[in-house]
């Protein structure tokens, strides 16, 4: 088995000065020293992922078979972010400030997906590009080769909590240190919303449910369609009394009760239909008041009492009167996950953004939250990585870790549900500088 030691990526504090300098760092722009930016195999520019100083990396291990200079830049196919192993470029690069400009023809993060990582995006045009620049500290850790580096009780592990991987989820506004540094509500305090930016989530996760509206009543078209044949022979119901691991004379009751349920389906789909057909000009009318509401607001203005009481009553109506559409992106018992997507976008966003957030509440997400929750790892350098599935246990025999990147919602960063990004390389090829040798690995849980 191939393995140095790992070195675990911790996030710099916001408040440091090099945030938007360091020579690692995850997001943001690349520094490509005029070369062109990677692109896929179809043509479409890949996502930059980060760089690695490779000068800082081989200072604290030297034994690793890397260059001692210049910086390795990762990019990847993030537009299904899903397990496989996708289109991605690793180049060496000497260490420069010459950044690129995203290329006009990028895709939105997580391509046509978007939708699903951005409530606040209510068009693909409106959707990140790129994922956010935070900067990057290198510390040395241990490898525990005999358990696994994510096995509780590992010193990999052990290390990681002590720089400050997370044991609570992510940042939320019903964390009550959270709370009391937030704008206090003069009403409705259980709400969590306190800026008009979490308005304008409201207002486009509802123009991102109207949009999909053709498309669930197509889904519901073709189950409706779908033929309920009947009555079933002794064949049949065998078949499925064989399936269902009963072969005994019930076997044509669970035939009839299958062909029941069948029916049923169908049935609510056209009730569905019919019920969407209905309410669909009164909704559309309700999403375009809404927006046009919100869009009448200062976003980073804090809500007023008023505006609260609006959004509740607003979603008491949705969660009543219009089930037809679907689940809710903020349904009336989570609309305190407004508040938090709207921190989130305040921390990973621009300076006069952090500065608005309250100093206390700045110290805390400073102290706290500059690595992922434990229970999805840790980013880092070398090592053996967090393995999902074996993938990376197969890889690991014979190639080293340059880079993986857990999930992160700070980062929005999610390679599927508690995922990783990993770049592997045989020590032989990164000896010889062969960097398409690099295989890209996403694992999910």
């Amino acid at each position: 088995m191939v393995q140095f030691d790992p070195l675990i990526l911790r996030r710099r504090p916001r408040d440091d000065r090099r945030h938007y300098g360091g020579t690692s760092w995850l997001g943001g722009l690349p520094a490509l020293a005029g070369r062109a930016w990677p692109r896929a195999a179809d043509g479409v520019p890949l996502t930059f992922i980060g760089q690695i100083d490779l000068g800082v990396l081989g200072t604290i291990r030297p034994e690793a078979p890397l260059p001692q200079s210049g910086a390795l830049v990762f990019f990847a196919d993030l537009r299904q972010a899903e397990a496989g192993t996708p289109d991605h470029a690793v180049l060496h690069l000497p260490l420069n400030r010459d950044f690129a400009p995203l290329p006009e023809d990028i895709p939105p993060l997580y391509g046509d997906d978007y939708a699903k990582h951005f409530r606040f995006a209510p068009t693909r045009a409106a959707a990140p590009k790129g994922l956010p620049r935070w900067p990057l500290s290198l510390h040395p850790a241990p490898w525990d080769g005999e358990r696994g580096e994510d096995a509780i009780g590992s010193p990999t592990r052990a290390e990681a909590l002590r720089l400050g991987a997370r044991e609570r989820r992510g940042l939320s506004v019903r964390d009550p240190l959270v709370a009391a540094a937030l704008p206090q509500a003069e009403v409705l305090p259980g709400l969590g919303v306190h800026w008009n930016h979490s308005l304008h989530l409201y207002g486009n996760s509802l123009i991102q449910m109207l949009r999909a509206v053709p498309e669930i009543c197509a889904a519901l078209e073709t189950e409706k369609d779908q033929e309920v044949k009947g009555p079933m022979t002794r064949a049949s119901r065998g078949r499925w009394a064989q399936l269902l691991g009963n072969r005994a004379s019930a076997g044509a009751e669970t035939g009839d009760a299958l062909l029941a349920e069948r029916q049923s389906g169908r049935d609510a789909a056209a009730a569905r239909l019919d019920e969407i057909e209905r309410l669909l000009p009164a909704f559309h009318s309700l999403v375009s008041e809404v927006a046009e509401w919100s869009d009448r607001r200062a976003a980073w203005d804090v809500i007023t009492p008023e505006d609260r009481r609006r959004l509740a009553m607003t979603a008491d109506r949705l969660q009543n009167e219009f089930k037809a559409f679907g689940d809710m992106p903020y349904g009336r018992n989570a609309l305190y996950r407004l508040g938090d997507d709207t921190l989130r976008h305040m921390v990973h966003g621009d300076e006069a953004l952090w500065q608005k957030l309250p100093q206390a509440l700045r110290d805390h997400i400073n102290e706290h939250y500059m690595m992922p929750h434990i229970d999805d790892g840790w980013s880092q350098a070398l090592g053996h990585g967090r393995d999902r599935h074996g993938a990376g246990a197969a890889l690991a025999r014979d190639h080293m870790l340059l880079l993986q990147v857990v999930a992160d919602d700070f980062m929005c960063f999610e390679p599927g549900k508690g995922g990783a990004l990993s770049f592997w390389i045989r020590p032989e090829a990164a000896e010889a500088g062969t960097w398409q040798a690099t295989t890209c690995l996403i694992e999910t849980e």
